[in-house]
């Protein structure tokens, strides 16, 4: 959004009372401030038309949705491991080999802009070997933004077991993805 898209800007709060600080706002936001609520009992019935939509005690006429999420899209990108000493497998190679390791590069969106706070998202895939997830922020209309860096590895010790049986599949790998109500990201990483 532009200031263009937006048409008026209530503030509150106790600082919003000094001229100072209004006039400066305003000169910012082209007279598009409104300082008509009362800012403590607004925040007093803000706070009490929420608590009464999570309660079960408390029946109100008409429900009032507050819906909380991340203000920008956060999205992976998955690729090898750079020190990964194993040359790449050929595109039509299935199995899992010593010699070779399949070739890693995917993205993928996680979580939308107000997707929501406090849930999960699992990426599936096969993969035999170590790699790398970038976890990005990008806010609409920016460049994205590199939040975290995850290096799964020992991928392939893990697996030394079913080499030595002679068992020859590829390994799924599930990336499980947590957004917690503070807007942070874990990882949990399942090979099977």
């Amino acid at each position: 959004m532009t200031l263009d898209d937006i048409s008026w800007v209530e503030i509150l709060g106790g600082s919003v009372r000094i001229p100072a600080v209004q006039e400066e706002l305003r000169s910012k936001l082209k007279n598009k401030l409104g300082v008509h609520m009362n800012g403590d009992d607004s925040m007093a019935f803000g706070a009490a038309f929420i608590a009464a939509n999570y309660s079960s005690n408390f029946k109100l006429a008409q429900r009032l949705e507050v819906y909380h999420g991340n203000t920008f899209e956060i999205f992976i990108r998955l690729k090898n491991n750079e020190d990964e000493n194993r040359p790449l497998c050929s595109d039509d190679f299935d199995g899992l080999a010593e010699h070779c390791i399949r070739k890693l590069n995917k993205a993928a969106t996680l979580f939308k802009v107000r997707h929501g706070l406090d849930i999960s998202k699992t990426v599936s895939m096969k993969h035999d070997g170590n790699f790398d997830v970038f976890v990005y922020q990008r806010f609409p209309g920016e460049e994205e933004k590199l939040l975290i860096t995850y290096k799964i590895t020992d991928i392939r010790e893990s697996l030394s077991s079913l080499l030595k049986d002679g068992i020859n599949y590829k390994p799924k790998v599930n990336l499980r993805f947590k957004l917690n109500r503070r807007g942070s990201v874990s990882l949990t990483v399942i090979i099977f």
